[in-house]
C-alpha cells in the first residue's frame, strides 16, 4: 500500500498573513467592536460648537450605514463648553481630541466600517481608522463636567 506524502500547509504571506493575524487578534481580544478615526478633525474645528456638532452628526449618519452603530464619541478640547475639566487641570485637553471613536454592536459592522473609512480624505486630510481596545474607548468615554 502506497501512502501519499503529507504536504506541509502553505504559509500565508503578505496581505493574507496580515488578514489572518488581524482576524485572530480581533476574535481573541478586547479590540472587537471599537474603532478610532484619527486625523478626522482639528482642535480648531472643535472649538466651534456648531461645527463640532455638525461633524459628529455627519459621522454618525455615515457610520450607521455599516451596521449597528452603538455609540460615537468625539472628545472636545479643554475649555470648550461641555468639554469638562475642573480644578488645576481645567482647560487641558482630554485624551483623544481630534479623533472620533465608534462602537459597533458586532464585529462584521466594525470591519466594514474600518475597511471603508481607513485611508479616506476628509477636509483635505487623510483619515485613518483602526481598532481600539475597550479600555482605550472607555478612557475617552468620560462624563462631561461643566465648570
Amino acid at each position: 500500500m502506497q501512502v501519499a506524502p503529507i504536504k506541509p500547509a502553505l504559509k500565508p504571506t503578505g496581505t493574507q498573513r496580515l488578514k489572518l493575524e488581524c482576524d485572530i487578534l480581533l476574535s481573541t481580544s478586547a479590540f472587537k467592536f471599537n474603532l478610532r478615526r484619527y486625523s478626522m478633525v482639528t482642535r480648531g474645528e472643535l472649538l466651534d460648537p456648531k461645527e463640532a456638532a455638525e461633524i459628529l452628526e455627519d459621522t454618525e449618519e455615515e457610520c450607521r450605514g455599516f451596521g449597528n452603530l452603538v455609540k460615537v464619541l468625539m472628545p472636545l478640547p479643554g475649555g470648550v463648553p461641555g468639554a469638562g475639566g475642573t480644578g488645576a487641570g481645567f482647560g487641558a485637553d482630554p485624551p483623544g481630541v481630534g479623533e472620533v471613536l465608534l462602537r459597533f454592536a458586532d464585529l462584521d459592522s466594525a470591519r466594514r466600517a474600518q475597511r471603508s473609512l481607513n485611508g479616506r480624505k476628509f477636509a483635505d486630510r487623510m483619515v485613518g481608522a483602526t481598532f481600539v481596545s475597550e479600555a482605550e474607548f472607555n478612557e475617552r468615554d468620560t462624563p462631561l463636567l461643566l465648570p
